[in-house]
């Protein structure tokens, strides 16, 4: 058997007996939030945020992503601010994937990020959960004018591996490439690799600083 691998392209071999799929919280397996905006203006005031107090990064340049004149801006979510809380619209994508609601940010949180997106400020909220090289899960909240969700699951997580665009106002799915891809398409980037190189070449305290 084959599994999902997040290098683009590529399908690595399964993990060892003991990476089973009802493992899912193992302290091995990160399970990351990001934010990802190229607006200034947002970074700033997402930094601002107690919660994200330190922890908003500006990247100049990233190994095979080509970035705008002002950089990528992307802000760390600790565990203790994506605490799941009573859910904002999506009912659909939360129906059909059971673990979303363990992952989905309150409304409270997704309403301060609805509030700091416009379409010319866009910004990305991305979650994922992860062994090594095999994704298990992801999720991009896209948003802007408005916002739709892309929902990824790969075979270790359910028998329907498949990524789905959900819009707030339907409940078809429709196919995309990934949610990563989604994230970036929504920033206007493009990558030639499926993950965001940062993440495992260096150290969150290693990351650079907004200013």
């Amino acid at each position: 058997m084959t599994r999902w691998s997040r290098r683009r392209g590529a399908h690595a071999p399964a993990p060892p007996a003991h990476a089973a799929p009802g493992e899912l919280y193992s302290p091995t397996m990160p399970e990351r939030a990001r934010i990802f905006t190229r607006s200034e203006a947002v970074a700033r005031a997402l930094a601002g945020t107690p919660a994200l107090a330190g922890r908003v990064h500006r990247f100049g340049e990233v190994a095979d992503l080509v970035l705008p004149p002002g950089g990528l801006f992307v802000a760390r979510v600790p565990d203790e601010a994506r605490q799941p809380g009573p859910g904002d619209g999506f009912a659909a994508a939360r129906a059909r994937f059971g673990w979303l609601d363990d992952v989905w940010p309150s409304a409270a949180w997704l309403g301060r990020l609805r509030a700091l997106a416009t379409s010319a400020h866009p910004l990305a909220y991305y979650h994922y959960l992860e062994r090594g090289d095999h994704l298990y899960y992801a999720f991009g909240w896209l948003a802007g004018d408005g916002a739709e969700l892309v929902v990824q699951q790969t075979s270790l997580v359910a028998d329907d591996e498949c990524t789905a665009v959900f819009r707030e106002t339907g409940s078809t799915p429709l196919a995309s490439a990934s949610a990563w891809d989604a994230v970036l398409a929504h920033l206007g980037l493009a990558s030639t690799i499926g993950f965001f190189r940062p993440e495992d070449e260096l150290r969150e305290s290693d990351w650079p600083p907004l200013d």
